[in-house]
């Protein structure tokens, strides 16, 4: 019985190690390189977010994790990319070295997610992130809340400014693809299944009926005109009430799903087409990000809205996107980074900062433009200074959703800086 118990217990240890887990995303986890790199159990206390921080595929990051993890000192349990794909690293529940020891020691699952450039990949990489975080949070009982006291799903970001450390991840690259914390809150929360699709309401207006007679401002830059809009083959998130990337979500439209709207507008780097869901709520689709529309127009004039390539989203938030068109300008190296930052509270919320002491050349260009001495650390002095040129309060330091960086990305976006 002992030799018969010891196969059985083998056999149930193999399917679990090695056989792909399908979650409630319907991902599936890649067990390729899952091995086991610590004996510590962790407390079952958060769910940490990551993202690897430049573009590549997933599994080259699973790769490098699992060949590099005891000479790089850092591996999560889990990264996510390559379309939806979940690789495994280590087993959850066992200590992982992703954000300093107190958090790691109570976290029973990091997850890493891959950059991309490509938007039908993010959606579909997204959307397993979001599933995993979930599901992982549910298995081990702790809360599907963001960022907040005590247990829960918490971003790398979370644990910089309350237990150690100075990553800023993952808020600036989600919001290079249009997520917000707010949002990201609300589908850890409720998930991301097909319900979701339901508040875009694609079907409207009715065949045979009309929208209703929009009220142009000439100021917004909106345009009056009566189209259609077929989705292409990748889901779309949907806004409602008004334009941009901070308005509230209404779910998204399927793909292959065709409005009707009645108007355009440019904002936030983007082209959003209006239309009347069948509730009568105002709804706002994006169509257009810097080049090929996401589907296919009927007629109108959106169709030949084409926001600047070098447009980047006003919205306050200050990532690697902002810190490109900067550095374009500013004409500096492209990477999308500030580098050498020596962290204060002036820069904690600058998310495409890394910590440091050597300064950054497109901050040293900033100052120069700015008239201030040049040692390249985006510090309270230059904050203030920057304020003062663009005209926001002055009082020194860069906040989550700031005003002078909204107030930057604008002047960028327009040539006014």
């Amino acid at each position: 019985m002992k030799k018969v118990k010891t196969l059985l217990m083998t056999a149930i240890v193999v399917v679990m190690t090695f056989a792909p887990i399908v979650g409630a995303g319907a991902y599936s986890i890649d067990t390729t390189y899952n091995r086991t790199r610590s004996s510590q159990r962790t407390n079952n206390n958060y769910i940490i977010l990551h993202e690897t921080g430049g573009v590549a595929p997933a599994i080259n990051n699973a790769q490098y994790f699992n060949r590099e993890w005891r000479n790089a000192g850092t591996y999560s349990s889990h990264v996510v990319g390559d379309g939806g794909k979940v690789y495994q690293i280590s087993p959850e529940g066992y200590v992982q070295w992703g954000a300093g020891s107190y958090a790691n020691a109570n976290s029973p699952v990091q997850i890493e997610l891959a950059r991309t450039n490509n938007k039908a990949t993010f959606e579909k990489d997204y959307k397993a992130y979001v599933s995993l975080a979930r599901d992982m949070a549910k298995k081990y009982n702790i809360p599907l809340t963001l960022d907040g006291a005590g247990r829960g799903i918490k971003s790398h970001l979370w644990v910089s400014n309350n237990i150690w450390g100075d990553h800023t991840d993952p808020y600036g690259y989600l919001a290079e693809h249009g997520i917000s914390k707010a949002d990201l809150a609300q589908d850890l929360r409720t998930g991301l299944d097909s319900s979701n699709n339901v508040d875009a309401e694609p079907e409207s207006p009715a065949p045979g009926s009309t929208a209703p007679e929009p009220d142009p401002d000439k100021s917004s830059g909106f345009h009056a005109e009566k189209a259609t809009f077929t989705n292409g083959d990748t889901a779309i998130r949907v806004r409602s009430g008004v334009p941009g990337l901070n308005a509230p979500r209404a779910g998204m439209l399927p793909a292959g799903a065709k409005i009707n709207y009645d108007g355009w507008v440019a904002k936030d780097g983007y082209t959003w087409v209006r239309y009347t869901g069948n509730s009568g709520n105002t709804l706002y689709l994006p169509v257009r990000h810097n080049g090929t529309p996401y589907g296919t127009f009927g007629n109108g004039k959106a169709n030949q809205s084409q926001p600047s390539a070098n447009q980047i989203a006003e919205d306050g938030q200050w990532g690697s996107a902002t810190t490109r068109r900067l550095q374009q300008y500013l004409g500096t190296s492209q990477d999308g980074v500030i580098s050498g930052q020596v962290r204060t509270s002036a820069n904690t919320n600058v998310y495409s900062a890394q910590w440091g002491n050597s300064g950054s050349n497109v901050i040293r260009a900033l100052q120069a433009k700015l008239g201030l001495p040049q040692d390249g650390n985006l510090g309270p002095a230059t904050v203030r200074a920057l304020q003062a040129h663009l005209g926001t309060t002055q009082d020194g330091q860069i906040s989550p959703r700031s005003n002078v960086v909204k107030a930057m990305q604008h002047a960028l976006n327009n040539g006014t800086f």
